[in-house]
Formats: C-alpha cells, sequence, structure tokens
C-alpha cells in the first residue's frame, strides 16, 4: 500500500471546513473530520474504486457534508491535493500538485 499525503493546502482546507461546522454546532467539526478519516482510509486501500474528476485527479464524496476529497493516485504515493465544497469555486485547487 502506498502512503497517503496530504498537500499543506489541503490540511488547510479541511482545517478550516471543521471550523466552520464547529462554530455552526458543537461536534460537527469533529464529524467533519471522522468523515474525512473515514473515505481517506478507504482511498488508502481502494484508490481504483474512485472516479476520474480532472487531470488525472479522483474523486471521493465525503457523505453527509457537501465536500469532496480530490487525490492523485501516483506511482509512490496517494497525494490529498483538496478538501473541496462542492458548490464553491470548483477549480480553485487546480495548480496545486
Amino acid at each position: 500500500m502506498k502512503p497517503i499525503r496530504f498537500l499543506l493546502a489541503a490540511e488547510h482546507d479541511l482545517s478550516a471546513a471543521a471550523t466552520f461546522y464547529e462554530d455552526r454546532a458543537p461536534g460537527l467539526g469533529n464529524k467533519f473530520i471522522a468523515s474525512v478519516e473515514r473515505i481517506t482510509h478507504n482511498i488508502h486501500f481502494q484508490p481504483h474504486q474512485y472516479p476520474s474528476y480532472q487531470n488525472h485527479v479522483q474523486r471521493a464524496i465525503i457523505h453527509g457534508f457537501p465536500y469532496s476529497i480530490l487525490f492523485i493516485h501516483a506511482p509512490k504515493e496517494i497525494a490529498i491535493v483538496a478538501i473541496m465544497h462542492d458548490k464553491r469555486r470548483p477549480l480553485y485547487w487546480i495548480n496545486r500538485r
């Protein structure tokens, strides 16, 4: 299995979204993080099950939240490129690598 690496920008995406949800309802930020961790675990073990999204980037939908995990399945690692809100600025992450 390949290691998973979060790009720094993706870590910022995750932190900002978790903070947003935690400010809305106590515990909701932690629930969001747990959902991301669950999907990341699935990506680690079955990266090929997720469809291509754009430019060799694959997309895993985070159920229960309007977010997706965008990742690149490279030869030596799986790189998490973005934790993307599905309704806002859809290509803001495009220059991340």
